[in-house]
């Protein structure tokens, strides 16, 4: 199995093991606040937490968002959302370092789940370096950003 497939699979098997921790080869997973290390390296890719506030779910990615395991625990996390039929969502990007074209393609991904389900999807706290390719892909048209949370909570209700 290549690494990616691997993260899926096990990104799959946490969801089932609770706060155990496991480890393969060069990846771990754990569930307790979902994260995800690239051990052989050392490198840190995405911790993804979130937290309700009046109905809306905030979604909390720190680190890079780099594509891989991120996609698929971003996914995973969207999906679960949907089935507790909670189908409005905020990204809070206040944390994230950096977000390649992969990265981009994931919150489009996301951005595009939640409107086929009949959901919102904001950006709260988005990074001068995160606004910027945002304006030069155009993004900026399709994502409503807000300053704060608190805001992107206020234009959901």
């Amino acid at each position: 199995l290549n690494g990616s497939l691997l993260a899926v699979k096990l990104a799959k098997l946490r969801v089932l093991t609770g706060n155990l921790r496991l480890g393969f080869s060069n990846w771990m997973f754990d569930r307790a606040d979902l994260e995800v290390y690239e051990l052989s390296g050392g490198v840190k890719c995405m911790k993804l937490s979130d937290r309700e506030i009046d109905g809306v779910v905030i979604l909390e990615p720190k680190g890079k968002i780099m594509g891989g395991p991120d996609a698929s625990l971003l996914h995973d996390r969207l999906h679960e959302c949907i089935e507790r039929n909670k189908r409005k969502v905020v990204i809070d990007l206040g944390q994230v370092d950096w977000m390649n074209s992969t990265g981009l393609g994931i919150l489009i991904s996301s951005y595009t789940t939640l409107l086929n389900n009949d959901g919102q999807l904001k950006l709260a706290n988005v990074t001068e370096k995160i606004q910027s390719l945002l304006t030069i892909t155009k993004l900026v048209t399709v994502f409503d950003t807000y300053d704060s949370v608190d805001e992107a909570v206020r234009s959901l209700k």
